[in-house]
């Protein structure tokens, strides 16, 4: 699959962040790519997007009517070459599936319309309802934005778990046999909140089949928005880059 060159925006984001059991987290990554450990942690969680609606960057005027994304993903780190590379791991990638998200490019691989998710955000509280077609992605947060950062949290702020997830490669496993696709990605910084969680399910991240009890932890969620993003170099250029797992470097498209 190829990534097609759009310019797109996210008007808003929303990170959920659980503190994973490193040995429990590396199941999940190809042999090539390990987690991106964080006081001793690695960093899984889900993010929910609500992308403007995107443009060919040939046309002035924009294509479909938005719509919400939903990743499950681990962050990870790579040797590439005598640098370090990182970005994050997708396990699963969601699109809505309501009409209007049929007619919005797709800007992610595997983005198939194929959970209802809805974002509601009132008396200054939100929350989300995800629901998927296997169950595995079902989703539900109520959550209030405010100035309180957790303080066991691995991040010192929520600007600081900001920064983390932002930039980097979003990588997902190759059809094509034991290489990682994925493509370079940079994303404005947006304003940040914070968000106190009132209660939090996860299909996912809850089955205790995946994840055995003690081997992950809720950590924060964070709120950003008016965040700018524009797939970069790899996106726009040369559509999907696959991974190599000898070199750590991305093969030409």
């Amino acid at each position: 699959m190829r990534a097609p060159a759009l310019s797109g925006r996210i008007e808003r984001r929303i990170c959920i962040q659980y503190r994973i059991n490193p040995s429990v987290a590396r199941r999940f990554l190809p042999d090539h790519i390990r987690p991106k450990l964080y006081q001793g942690s690695a960093l899984g969680g889900i993010c929910v997007f609500r992308f403007a609606p995107a443009r060919a960057r040939i046309l002035p005027i924009p294509l479909g009517f938005g719509t919400e994304l939903a990743w499950h993903r681990i962050a990870v780190e790579w040797d590439a070459g005598a640098t370090v590379a990182h970005g994050q791991y997708l396990l699963r990638c969601e699109a809505d599936s309501r009409p209007s998200a049929r007619l919005t490019p797709k800007v992610l691989p595997s983005s198939e319309p194929a959970a209802r998710i809805t974002v509601r955000s009132n008396d200054g509280g939100l929350s989300i309802s995800m629901k998927s077609v296997d169950g595995n992605g079902d989703l539900n947060l109520a959550a209030v934005p405010d100035d309180h950062w957790p303080e066991d949290s691995v991040f010192p702020s929520a600007k600081a778990a900001q920064l983390a997830l932002s930039g980097g490669h979003v990588l997902w496993p190759s059809n094509e046999g034991e290489e990682t696709e994925g493509f370079e990605v940079a994303a404005g910084q947006g304003t940040v909140a914070s968000l106190t969680s009132h209660g939090i399910d996860s299909a996912w991240y809850d089955d205790r089949d995946r994840f055995p009890l003690g081997s992950i932890r809720f950590d924060s969620a964070l709120l950003i928005s008016r965040a700018n993003h524009e797939p970069q170099t790899a996106a726009i250029k040369t559509g999907v880059q696959s991974l190599s797992p000898n070199t750590g470097k991305f093969l030409p498209a």
